[in-house]
């Protein structure tokens, strides 16, 4: 067992891709997106999570990125007398 080091992994995943044979794209209900070794589970993009809105979505890596949709959900306000 590997120690996590950032609480945020222990989130429930939502989403993973491949970045390539040896790396995994994980999303996390929180909105959490690490791009992650397989063999360590280590976030290779530094020490703290990217952030998006909860529930992303993921896709395979292109060349150097990758895609993630996130919905916002707002509420309307009416104002109405």
């Amino acid at each position: 067992m590997f120690p996590v080091l950032d609480k945020e992994q222990y989130y429930p995943l939502e989403d993973v891709s491949w970045w390539s044979d040896v790396v995994l794209i994980l999303a996390r209900c929180s909105g959490s997106v690490t791009v992650s070794s397989v063999r360590t589970l280590r976030n290779l993009l530094g020490k703290s999570c990217e952030w998006f809105e909860p529930s992303p979505r993921v896709t395979t890596a292109h060349e150097v990125g990758f895609l993630s949709l996130e919905v916002r959900v707002q509420k309307a306000v009416c104002m109405c007398g």
